[in-house]
């Protein structure tokens, strides 16, 4: 039991770290400049894809608490993986030249 708590304590910190991590990239992306701070049409297409990628790999996160495999690390490093290599280029593709 206390196996499956703290296996569900991980998944939700790595979850929460996730969404900070998103909205970190976007942040970074306008302090350097390399998305336009006039672009609101931007930020909810960025934050609309990047969240959706986002909850999908947080449900492959929960079989991080069901599996037994060295398989369930990599599902517990998904959503902080894809979703923020998904926002870099994201970015990179509509920075300001």
């Amino acid at each position: 039991m206390i196996k499956i708590i703290n296996r569900t304590a991980l998944v939700l910190i790595v979850n929460n770290l996730s969404l900070l991590l998103v909205f970190l990239i976007f942040e970074l992306a306008l302090r350097f400049g390399v998305v336009p701070m006039e672009s609101p049409d931007l930020a909810t297409l960025y934050f609309f894809q990047t969240y959706a990628t986002l909850i999908i790999c947080a449900v492959f996160s929960l079989s991080f608490v069901f599996l037994n495999s060295q398989w369930r690390y990599v599902f517990l490093l998904a959503p902080l993986v894809i979703p923020a290599a998904y926002g870099i280029f994201f970015l990179m593709k509509h920075q300001v030249s």
